[in-house]
């Protein structure tokens, strides 16, 4: 309990609110001190790979709510560092916990820097256009569009359009 009211204190933490956090659980033992030692130090070096050792952590240990919040800065840190591949893989372990909770207690901040044209892509592929429709549409070849979905997808950390239909409304991508 003294492990997950410690996370729980981290939700609008501090640098040294995570260096507390990281030295209070390394004299602990268990896995929900391990995940406050990765959590503490993948938010103090916004480190993606450790957030997401975290949250595997908390998969294992059956805390949804905990390892969304993992996953969800994981998802944050990797968009920021520009790691697609790990952007990908938070964004499939947020996707496969929304199955669980219909509302994840943490969601991803705003912020990804669309182009507008990748914008009007993705208006008009959450509307269900296909690539040959978008192109004629806008007026682009069907390759043009392909690399556009690919930018998107990557900025977005997503893999397939369905992802994208989850994904927020583009008023929130800047």
């Amino acid at each position: 309990m003294a492990s997950m009211s410690l996370f729980a204190a981290t939700i609008q933490a501090t640098d040294k609110d995570y260096a507390l956090l990281e030295d209070v659980s390394l004299r602990r033992q268990g896995p929900m001190a391990t995940l406050n030692v990765l959590l503490a130090r993948s938010c103090r070096t916004k480190d993606a790979e450790k957030a997401l050792e975290a949250a595997h952590i908390a998969e294992t240990l059956k805390l949804d709510a905990v390892e969304s919040r993992c996953a969800v800065l994981a998802l944050d840190f990797a968009r920021d560092a520009g790691r697609n591949s790990l952007a990908r893989l938070a964004s499939q372990r947020l996707d496969r916990l929304h199955k669980n909770l219909p509302k994840l207690p943490f969601q991803p901040k705003c912020g990804v820097k669309l182009t507008q044209r990748e914008i009007q892509v993705a208006k008009l592929a959450k509307r269900g256009l296909g690539n040959r429709a978008i192109a004629d549409r806008i007026g682009v070849s069907v390759r043009t569009v392909e690399g556009h979905l690919y930018q998107l997808y990557s900025k977005l950390g997503i893999t397939t359009s369905m992802s994208l239909l989850k994904t927020r409304t583009s008023r929130q991508w800047q």
